[in-house]
């Protein structure tokens, strides 16, 4: 008996010399077999745990939140495929959907939440008045003052002409490039697009003949409803991105495939991605951290096939995986450092 109640005091004082790592404790416990003795252990025991327990709860009220949580990121989605795409077979694997998980695996002391589909405006009210990312948005004036910018994620081709394959193979011959001029001159035909910004090249174009009759301007959600009027020959082109038309393409017959047919007036010119996080020291602490993840990631085969190859038609692949590899690594923070 006596041997019992020994081991029963020197366990607990094994006890409290493993929690010295967390905080010091005085562990000069008496040790006995008396009723006295075992209470006095388990009382001291009792009390040292309760200021254990204390000390740690005032410790952590002295961490920020962020710090307790690991962090976490809220990020906003839009519903533009091929580069969000949010239902069907394809879902959660649009471009940009891809790329955000491999940032999500790589910032691994934050955690990662869903803040929803959201409209372009609403996600830019969400940059200005909270802390929210997005997967890949374009630079513009607009976006560099709600938020910090990373590095370029990558390219991808910019608008391009879109048109039937019948129609391409009837009326191209093959060719593999355009002038955008030329067609909107082309008085007997009716070109397509949406009212969004297609870069400074072609918005130009664009704007000097707008009022034509034979340009028909859209404002709505995807580019599906004019793929839809061009099928129905209440449109011959479309100006678009490729990858567009290869969404599309994926999901459709051999007999209502698209073509892609490059500008020349925006030969070698490309659209570039970059994460975007409200611009507040939160965001920006994001953005920092996410630069060398996609520094690390960009330039590696395994990560251009999986977030672009895809999309990109196989008439512009071979320039295309030139282009990357001599354009990306240059893409340097537009918020961060200058280009």
């Amino acid at each position: 008996m006596h041997m019992a109640a020994g081991q029963a005091a020197i366990s607990i004082r094994c006890l409290l010399t493993n929690e010295e790592g967390v905080i010091t404790l005085n562990n000069e416990i008496e040790t006995g077999n008396s009723e006295e003795t075992k209470y006095m252990l388990s009382s001291r025991a009792a009390q040292k745990g309760k200021h254990l327990l204390f000390l740690i709860l005032i410790s952590l009220s002295m961490y920020p939140n962020h710090l307790l949580a690991n962090g976490i990121i809220q990020w906003g989605r839009l519903d533009f495929p091929p580069f969000e795409i949010s239902a069907g077979s394809f879902k959660n694997k649009g471009i940009v959907d891809v790329f955000r998980g491999i940032v999500e695996r790589g910032l691994v002391n934050y955690k990662h939440e869903d803040a929803g589909l959201m409209t372009y405006t609403r996600l830019k009210v969400l940059l200005k008045t909270d802390t929210i990312c997005h997967g890949a948005l374009m630079r513009t004036p607009e976006i560099e003052e709600l938020s910090y910018l990373s590095v370029g994620i990558g390219i991808m081709p910019s608008h391009a002409l879109l048109t039937s394959m019948e129609n391409y193979k009837a009326t191209f011959n093959h060719q593999n490039m355009i002038s955008l001029q030329h067609i909107i001159k082309m008085e007997n035909i009716i070109l397509g697009a949406q009212s969004r910004t297609m870069g400074p090249v072609i918005d130009s174009i664009i704007e000097k003949h707008k009022n034509q009759k034979n340009i028909l301007i859209r404002n709505v959600p995807t580019i599906n409803g004019l793929f839809k009027m061009l099928f129905h020959k209440r449109l011959d082109y479309i100006v678009g991105y490729p990858a567009e038309a290869m969404f599309w393409n994926e999901q459709k017959p051999q007999d209502r495939q698209l073509a892609v047919i490059p500008f020349k007036e925006t030969a070698g010119q490309y659209t570039i991605g970059r994460l975007a996080c409200s611009r507040n020291e939160e965001g920006k602490k994001i953005i920092k951290r996410a630069n060398k993840i996609i520094s690390n990631q960009r330039m590696k085969d395994d990560f251009i096939d999986s977030v672009y190859l895809q999309w990109i038609p196989e008439n512009m692949k071979s320039n295309y995986l030139e282009d990357y590899k001599r354009i990306s690594p240059r893409t340097t923070g537009a918020a961060l450092s200058k280009e």
